[in-house]
């Protein structure tokens, strides 16, 4: 294990001890006497434009529901976790510019938080470029579609960059959809297709009240966590009671 690996173990296990001693459970928290080893400090080799210029075509022809979010770092610097931090009322699309107010960031003890930004120019407005605000007003409208179809199981919390049920972000999701975007312009994958930012839960077949929020909800999480590309309403045709696509393991398919 490297010594980032051995300083977030001893992070967790000093939280969940520190819990322990609240409860009473134990007297004292012995992982304060430890002192766990210095974080190895690695080279940051940011990528070329043309690197960045791939990834973004990769991600944006896959339709990658986190392009928005690509697109949005690439073009304006801004940090992950200001980048998921992002709430709508932060964005003024008119203007073409959004105001860096918090960061998202995960907490040992309380888990995803959002902090203040650390320094004065932390918190500053930044201009978009056109193409930017663009994909940005599309995003927008599939996230108010996308929402409308799940109705109150949507939990609102405005940010412009949620999970697929409105609550905030875990970074390293973004993180991981990067890194395979990267593999995918290294690899020359990329085909012609239109970018999204959410899964898309047509209600074209059918009136929007007759499909239940729990079926709804299935459909989202066979897409997300079987990356199925099936049509949605073939996963909620009439014969598939639990809104499953064939073959997935419907454990796996609960609500959150």
């Amino acid at each position: 294990m490297t010594a980032n690996g051995v300083q977030y173990a001893h992070r967790i296990l000093s939280a969940a001890l520190k819990s322990a001693v609240k409860m009473e459970l134990i007297f004292r928290n012995p992982a304060l006497v430890v002192d766990p080893p210095s974080p190895e400090k690695q080279e940051v080799r940011p990528p070329d434009v043309a690197t960045v210029n791939n990834l973004l075509e990769a991600s944006g022809a896959a339709s990658h529901r986190f392009y928005p979010a690509m697109r949005l770092i690439a073009y304006t610097r801004v940090r992950r976790g200001e980048c998921l931090g992002l709430h709508w009322r932060d964005v003024d699309l008119v203007r073409q510019e959004i105001t860096i107010t918090a960061s998202l960031v995960r907490s040992a003890e309380l888990g995803l938080i959002l902090e203040p930004p650390k320094s004065r120019a932390g918190r500053r407005v930044i201009n978009l470029d056109d193409g930017t605000a663009q994909v940005l007003r599309e995003h927008k409208v599939r996230q108010m579609e996308h929402r409308l179809v799940l109705g109150s199981t949507y939990q609102d919390d405005d940010f412009v960059f949620p999970d697929g049920f409105g609550a905030p972000l875990n970074p390293m999701a973004l993180t991981r959809a990067l890194q395979r975007a990267a593999r995918q312009a290294e690899a020359g994958h990329v085909k012609t297709a239109r970018p999204a930012a959410l899964p898309r839960l047509s209600v074209a077949s059918e009136r929007p009240e007759s499909r239940t929020g729990e079926q709804a909800v299935r459909a989202l999480k066979c897409q997300h966590d079987f990356g199925c590309l099936r049509p949605p309403d073939a996963r909620l045709a009439k014969g598939s009671s639990r809104g499953v696509c064939q073959g997935h393991e419907p454990t796996k398919l609960t609500a959150r």
